[in-house]
Order: C-alpha cells, then structure tokens, then sequence
C-alpha cells in the first residue's frame, strides 16, 4: 500500500505513513491516548501518504495493547486502502447532484413518498409553494399538503388516485391558506414490478 520495504520502516515513526502532521496527531488524540479512557478501539479515515509522496484515503483501525494487569503498554494500528470505495462515493454523490439538479427543475411541486407516504424527497417549488422547510416535510405524512377535506378523501381512497387525469382537489400551505390543485399520483416500481 505505501511501497516501503521493511528495513524503510522500521524504527521510524508512524507519522511519514499519515497524509499530515496534523492527521497524525488528530489520529494519535483520538486513537491512541494512553491518558483517554474508554478507547480501546476506533475507525477513523483519513489520508494516507506513499513513499512516492501521493495522498490516498484509508481507513485507520486502532486499538490500545493492555498486559495482564491491564496497563496499557502499545498500540496497534491497522491501514486499510479505501481509494476505490472513496471513488465510488464521489460517483453517486455527482449522480445525485445532477438528478437532484434536475428534480429541482421540474416547475410544479414534486414530492416522492415511500409505501405508506411519508415524504422523502422533494423539489424546491414544493417548498417555495408550500412554505415548509426541509425538516417540517421529511418523513412527514404527504396529507399535510392537502387541505382536511380532500386529505380525508384521499385516505378513504388508499392513497390512490387517477395517475394519467390527475384528480382535482385543494390544497393547503402552511400558514392555512387553502388553494385549488391537480395531484397526480404514480407509483414508483422495482424491477419485479414491486412498490418500491
């Protein structure tokens, strides 16, 4: 993983493995503190440095060694390359950018619920809309869109509405001011045709 022989490491502190002074001594507090209680054992990522000089993200395990007397007398430190997984990340955080970036493009409020329609996902019109903020509307019910009337039809219905006509029902906002509206509802299914 670093390109060192042997005879390059040992003696030599464990500092020239880590991508800074700085995380090396972040990991040393945080890890390996002979004074700390409760640290037995810790993950932590952080940038790891070649021999060559290139930074790459690895996932440092440590625990603190302890003798029959339960004195601490060393540490084990244990690298783990996670370069690959670290690129995968980046992938689906880009990937998600870009779909989020066009959700948020859509011009009427868009809300994505899971099976028992609790709000998971939605566009930024729903709030402009709406005027609810982000953790006013996760996992909350998808009824408080509705105003009581049309919300107590919809449940009565199972959720279910015309998903090609849209049906016309109120709305309400948060501050109570209660508007007309089309919803059009459509499930989202897996590749057995499942409800995801």
């Amino acid at each position: 993983i670093f390109g060192y022989t042997k005879k390059e490491l040992v003696g030599c502190k464990t500092g020239i493995l880590y991508g800074s002074e700085e995380e090396f001594l972040s990991a040393g507090k945080a890890i390996f503190n002979k004074e700390a209680e409760n640290t037995s054992r810790h993950v932590v990522t952080l940038n790891g440095r070649r021999r060559d000089g290139e930074l790459f993200p690895c996932q440092l395990i440590g625990a603190i060694i302890y003798n029959e007397d339960g004195e601490k007398t060393g540490f084990l430190g244990l690298l783990r390359d996670v370069s690959e997984e670290h690129w995968r990340r980046q992938q689906l955080d880009r990937q998600f950018a870009l779909l989020q970036a066009f959700f948020d493009a859509i011009p009427y409020p868009t809300v994505i619920t899971d099976a028992e329609d609790h709000v998971i996902r939605f566009n930024e019109q729903t709030s402009r809309v709406f005027g609810y903020e982000k953790e006013e509307l996760l996992h909350a019910s998808d009824t408080i869109f509705t105003a009581e009337a049309s919300a107590q039809a919809y449940q009565a219905d199972g959720g279910l509405l015309d998903e090609e006509e849209g049906t016309h029902t109120h709305f309400v906002k948060k501050g109570g001011e209660v508007f007309p509206g089309e919803r059009i509802h459509a499930p989202i299914l897996n590749k057995e045709g499942q409800l995801e």
